[in-house]
Protein backbone atom coordinates (compact mmCIF):
# COMPACT_ATOMS: atom_id res chain seq x y z
CA UNK A 1 0.00 0.00 0.00
CA UNK A 2 1.17 3.09 -0.72
CA UNK A 3 2.01 5.71 2.22
CA UNK A 4 -0.19 8.72 0.91
CA UNK A 5 -2.73 5.40 0.97
CA UNK A 6 -1.80 5.03 4.54
CA UNK A 7 -2.02 8.61 5.27
CA UNK A 8 -5.06 9.42 4.17
CA UNK A 9 -6.57 6.77 5.76
CA UNK A 10 -4.96 7.37 8.85
CA UNK A 11 -6.25 10.79 8.25
CA UNK A 12 -10.31 9.90 7.64
CA UNK A 13 -10.28 7.31 10.70
CA UNK A 14 -9.23 10.81 12.98
CA UNK A 15 -12.14 12.74 11.65
CA UNK A 16 -14.45 10.50 11.24
CA UNK A 17 -13.75 9.17 15.18
CA UNK A 18 -14.12 12.81 16.51
CA UNK A 19 -16.70 13.27 14.79
CA UNK A 20 -18.60 10.57 15.99
CA UNK A 21 -17.35 11.18 19.87
CA UNK A 22 -18.96 14.69 19.35
CA UNK A 23 -22.08 13.08 18.46
CA UNK A 24 -22.14 10.87 21.42
CA UNK A 25 -21.91 14.09 23.87
CA UNK A 26 -25.03 15.26 24.32
CA UNK A 27 -25.67 18.51 26.93
CA UNK A 28 -27.72 16.87 29.27
CA UNK A 29 -29.88 18.88 32.18
CA UNK A 30 -30.61 17.37 35.78
CA UNK A 31 -34.89 17.53 36.03
CA UNK A 32 -35.35 21.26 37.84
CA UNK A 33 -32.24 22.88 36.11
CA UNK A 34 -32.97 25.70 33.80
CA UNK A 35 -30.33 27.50 31.37
CA UNK A 36 -30.59 30.42 29.72
CA UNK A 37 -29.73 30.66 26.06
CA UNK A 38 -27.39 33.37 25.84
CA UNK A 39 -23.64 32.78 27.30
CA UNK A 40 -22.21 35.67 29.44
CA UNK A 41 -18.76 36.90 29.57
CA UNK A 42 -16.90 39.00 32.25
CA UNK A 43 -13.18 39.64 32.34
CA UNK A 44 -11.23 39.94 36.15
CA UNK A 45 -8.76 41.92 37.21
CA UNK A 46 -4.89 41.25 36.72
CA UNK A 47 -3.08 39.36 39.23
CA UNK A 48 0.19 38.21 39.10
CA UNK A 49 -0.37 34.12 39.93
CA UNK A 50 -2.84 32.38 37.42
CA UNK A 51 -5.64 31.16 40.17
CA UNK A 52 -5.96 34.13 41.49
CA UNK A 53 -6.73 35.76 38.17
CA UNK A 54 -8.84 32.82 37.04
CA UNK A 55 -10.64 33.45 40.66
CA UNK A 56 -10.97 37.33 39.58
CA UNK A 57 -12.99 36.31 35.96
CA UNK A 58 -15.22 33.80 37.94
CA UNK A 59 -16.37 36.17 40.95
CA UNK A 60 -17.10 38.58 38.38
CA UNK A 61 -19.38 36.20 35.87
CA UNK A 62 -20.87 35.53 39.04
CA UNK A 63 -21.72 39.15 40.07
CA UNK A 64 -22.52 40.00 36.71
CA UNK A 65 -24.93 37.10 36.04
CA UNK A 66 -26.96 37.25 39.53
CA UNK A 67 -27.30 41.00 38.98
CA UNK A 68 -29.36 40.20 35.58
CA UNK A 69 -30.60 36.67 36.92
CA UNK A 70 -30.73 36.15 40.59
CA UNK A 71 -30.10 32.41 41.25
CA UNK A 72 -28.16 31.69 38.52
CA UNK A 73 -24.54 32.77 39.13
CA UNK A 74 -23.22 29.28 40.65
CA UNK A 75 -20.14 28.50 38.01
CA UNK A 76 -20.24 24.88 38.58
CA UNK A 77 -23.65 24.57 37.64
CA UNK A 78 -23.05 26.82 34.31
CA UNK A 79 -22.95 24.87 30.76
CA UNK A 80 -20.49 25.04 28.15
CA UNK A 81 -18.00 26.98 30.71
CA UNK A 82 -14.60 28.74 28.98
CA UNK A 83 -11.91 30.46 30.12
CA UNK A 84 -9.39 32.23 28.76
CA UNK A 85 -6.11 34.16 30.65
CA UNK A 86 -3.20 36.10 28.76
CA UNK A 87 -0.62 37.43 30.34
CA UNK A 88 0.75 40.74 30.08
CA UNK A 89 4.97 40.90 28.60
CA UNK A 90 5.71 44.04 30.66
CA UNK A 91 4.15 43.82 33.87
CA UNK A 92 3.88 40.09 34.32
CA UNK A 93 0.49 40.31 35.09
CA UNK A 94 -2.31 37.89 33.68
CA UNK A 95 -5.77 38.65 32.98
CA UNK A 96 -8.67 36.11 32.50
CA UNK A 97 -12.31 36.31 30.79
CA UNK A 98 -14.77 33.26 31.21
CA UNK A 99 -17.80 32.36 29.01
CA UNK A 100 -20.57 30.36 30.08
CA UNK A 101 -24.61 30.10 29.92
CA UNK A 102 -25.91 30.26 33.14
CA UNK A 103 -28.32 27.93 35.10
CA UNK A 104 -30.43 27.79 38.14
CA UNK A 105 -31.82 24.63 39.84
CA UNK A 106 -35.63 25.44 40.41
CA UNK A 107 -36.61 24.53 44.10
CA UNK A 108 -39.77 22.61 44.27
Amino acid sequence: MKRSYILFLFFAVMVGGIAATQALVIESQPDGMTCQSDRLAAFGWTDRHLPMAELAAITKWQEEVEENNPGSGNWHLAKRRSMRCRAYKNSKHIQCVVSAKPCKLERG
